[in-house]
């Protein structure tokens, strides 16, 4: 009887791909069938070079791909490092002339203003450096792990390698209001803000 079960879960397969409309709702994202799509053309590394946390790679890749599907880009290669406080400040006075430890920094690598969304541009090349011990310092201030804490400096680094800023009050919300809904997709919700 083991034939029997395939046709069923073919039909599970083929009804989880097809997207939902919600009623009400517009959509200003692309079907979830085309986000998987946009998703296998955005490749990710994580190097975890500190030893104070245990780092989720799997997540924090996909969190990436999350953020970067859902801002539509056709493509890109992307780095993230989790590393220590120390080498954060470090990296912090180099780049940005700030002596102090940050959670996230990121880095276009390509020399485009913003990224191109119009398939056959080239693809977003860009790093992410997360500090696992500001996570694990502030995380709990905020009512979740330190991982989920990661998860949200990932987040922020992608959004401004997907051209967000957060220079100004007006700039903060709009990034805090995608922070807020990409979080959402990796199930996760903020509670102390």
């Amino acid at each position: 009887m083991a034939g029997s079960n395939t046709p069923r879960r073919k039909r599970r397969k083929a009804a989880r791909a097809k997207p939902r409309p919600v009623a009400g709702v517009s959509r200003s994202e692309p079907p979830v069938s085309a986000q998987r799509t946009i998703r296998s053309h955005i490749q990710v590394e994580v190097a975890n070079c500190q030893r104070r946390m245990k780092v989720d790679r799997r997540a924090l890749s996909r969190a990436v791909q999350i953020v970067l599907a859902g801002e539509i880009l056709r493509g890109a290669q992307i780095s993230v490092a989790v590393v220590d406080g120390r080498t954060m400040r470090k990296l912090n006075r180099q780049y940005l002339h700030h002596d102090y430890d940050t959670d996230v920094l990121s880095f276009r690598l390509d020399d485009a203003p913003r990224p191109a969304k119009t398939k056959g541009a080239n693809p977003l090349e860009g790093e992410i450096v997360v500090s696992a011990d500001r996570a694990l310092v502030v995380a709990e201030n905020y009512g979740w792990s330190p991982r989920e804490e990661l998860l949200l400096y990932v987040v922020h680094g992608a959004l401004h390698l997907a051209g967000h800023d957060d220079k100004n009050r007006d700039q903060r919300a709009a990034m805090r209001t995608l922070e807020t809904k990409y979080l959402a997709k990796m199930g996760l919700t903020r509670v102390n803000d």
